[in-house]
């Protein structure tokens, strides 16, 4: 008597889908995070109108590819990685090559940025906290400080957030993400109430062909921030539905970040004035915050140091999935895509 044979089960590892849209678009505020760093230097050069031109632009040609993500998440429901992976699958029967490279030329920045935004805290504890902690180690070929120390703390404890489960890191996210909303909402509507919020002196410094080769070159810088909007699908296999949530996130993240690249810039831009923002474009919200409020500087470095947190954890799970594809695809070791490996995104 013949048997038909049973298939094997597929023992590949499922992302457990417990993800709501709005896990997703707490993840998207990345972006306005990520606005406030470059911000300042785009008003110097390019005038309040320009920036605001560009950071619109830019935003506006995020929100088309959004919705092309948005039909590959439904295309590929169960694979992670988003962006990298749907490049690969574009490109594996024409040039196999073009994958991997795009995969780790997606996941290399979002990784390596962890230290940088580390050392960025650190600094912001050192010179509000802790002026007299100035002290070096040197260990050979690199050294030892305090700034380095309150980083490489961070980015321990963020890794351990992720490994216990992705409940853990999508409270830090609320967290930061809720005190991020906190100077951003006043930031864009108390300049105007204020009194001394005026357009007269705001500016476009973009001119002739001059102009137009500045403008592109903003344009490719902007387009690191607002193109980051994507890294909703990223989790798509971990949406509870798929299809709708992951485009639900990805439409709410775009129109969010959109009003906030037009409103933000604009209303600073007249409270403070160019010259102002451009004489001091990293550190001029604190003035800002302390103007609008009365005081509260420590307040306002807590606030920094949580939009950078987000951006770091953010980054954490978005690069931690990518590795995740290319461990299942074969791009890397094998043992990434494995829910023993380390860098295993399952949710617990």
């Amino acid at each position: 008597m013949s048997t038909t044979p049973v298939p094997e089960a597929d023992s590949s590892p499922v992302l457990a889908k417990k993800m709501r849209w709005y896990d997703g678009f707490a993840m998207s505020l990345t972006m306005p995070a990520a606005l406030i760093a470059s911000l300042g230097a785009s008003i110097g050069g390019l005038g309040a109108w320009g920036a605001i031109a560009l950071w619109a632009a830019s935003m506006v040609l995020a929100t088309v590819t959004n919705w092309i993500y948005t039909e590959l998440a439904a295309m590929f429901p169960n694979s992670s990685g988003g962006i990298a992976h749907y490049a690969a699958e574009g490109w594996k029967s024409r040039a196999p090559f073009v994958g991997p490279l795009a995969a780790i030329g997606y996941w290399f920045p979002w990784t390596t940025a962890l230290a940088v935004y580390a050392g960025i805290i650190g600094s912001l504890v050192q010179a509000q906290w802790f002026p007299g902690q100035d002290w070096t180690l040197s260990l050979g070929p690199g050294e030892l400080s305090f700034p380095i120390v309150v980083g490489l703390a961070v980015i321990v404890l963020l890794f351990a957030a992720a490994m216990i489960g992705l409940h853990v890191a999508m409270w830090v996210v609320y967290v930061t993400g809720g005190l991020l909303l906190i100077p951003l909402v006043i930031f864009m509507t108390v300049p105007f109430f204020s009194g001394d919020w005026s357009a007269s002196g705001l500016h476009w410094n973009l001119h002739g062909i001059g102009g137009l080769r500045e403008a592109l070159v903003w344009i490719y810088i902007m387009a690191w921030t607002s193109f980051g909007v994507e890294v909703c699908a990223t989790f798509a296999p971990e949406y509870k539905d798929t299809v709708k949530d992951t485009s639900r996130a990805l439409r709410a993240g775009v129109l969010f970040c959109l009003g906030v690249f037009i409103v933000l810039p604009l209303a600073l831009s007249g409270y403070l004035g160019e010259k102002r923002i451009g004489q001091d474009p990293t550190t001029f919200y604190v003035r800002a915050f302390q103007d609008l409020v009365g005081g509260a500087a420590d307040l306002m470095v807590l606030f920094i140091i949580a939009s950078l947190l987000l951006i770091m954890i953010t980054g954490l799970a978005d690069g931690s999935r990518v590795l995740y594809a290319m461990g299942q695809e074969g791009l890397t070791i094998r043992q990434v895509g494995c829910s023993t490996g380390v860098a295993s995104p399952h949710v617990r």
